[in-house]
């Protein structure tokens, strides 16, 4: 954790303000402050950095403003598609010219 974001929790704090810890490992110092822990348990990230732990927390974050509100509702299919449509189309594509 940075003093960045050690200093806004400390201030948080001083302020009574609630903290919710959204986490990938539950041994994240982060969890210690947090008044409430949600764990995402997506693993380590390989290869495209944070992009499973971005998404976990893209779902962590629509489920808590779906609890929030009565009047939201999410289709979590459609929100799945909507994912994979945006991984697809963002991978770099791979040249097919040969060179001789």
């Amino acid at each position: 954790m940075t003093m960045g974001i050690w200093n806004l929790l400390a201030t948080s704090k001083l302020n009574y303000c609630k903290i919710i810890s959204i986490v990938n490992l539950l041994t994240s110092s982060l969890t210690r402050k947090g008044d409430i822990v949600l764990g995402m348990n997506c693993g380590p990230e390989i290869g495209v950095a944070a992009t499973k732990s971005f998404t976990a927390q893209l779902i962590l974050l629509y489920k808590i403003v779906q609890k929030l509100s009565d009047s939201i509702t999410i289709d979590f299919e459609k929100f799945s598609e909507s994912i994979l449509i945006v991984l697809v189309y963002s991978q770099p594509k791979l040249s097919t010219t040969r060179y001789t």
